[in-house]
């Protein structure tokens, strides 16, 4: 068994090129959403076999991609969260109490947890 769902961060691609696509995923047998990038930096890709995963929606921001689905062979509602930003808590528990299902949290949350994980700048040990 292969990759079912992936979440990439900083692909830098403005348009979506599925001859790229399909090489990045092996065949022609995939869904996908992106969030463009914003000049060379950011954007967002998540692809995933339609076969396991069955899309329902998508919301996209500069920030994330959230696609809800089914997920086959568990056979529950779920939504799949592609993130590359800072993000803001009090936004995410918005979003999650509204919305019933399993989370499933893909990316870069720009977190560290130690002072030597973070050269060059001060470090807060606070949390949120």
């Amino acid at each position: 068994m292969g990759v079912s769902f992936l979440g990439i961060q900083e692909t830098c691609m403005s348009k979506v090129d599925l001859f790229w696509l399909k090489i990045l995923w092996g065949n022609f047998s995939f869904d996908f959403a992106t969030s463009s990038a914003c000049g060379l930096s950011g954007g967002i890709l998540s692809i995933w076999d339609p076969l396991i995963f069955i899309k329902k929606k998508v919301f996209s921001t500069e920030h994330a991609i959230i696609v809800e689905g089914d997920w086959v062979f568990f056979k529950f509602l779920c939504y799949m969260i592609s993130v590359y930003a800072p993000q803001e808590p009090s936004k995410k528990k918005l979003y999650m109490k509204s919305n019933k299902g399993a989370y499933f949290f893909l990316g870069d949350f720009n977190a560290v947890r130690w002072d030597y994980e973070r050269l060059g700048t001060s470090f807060s040990s606070v949390t949120t």
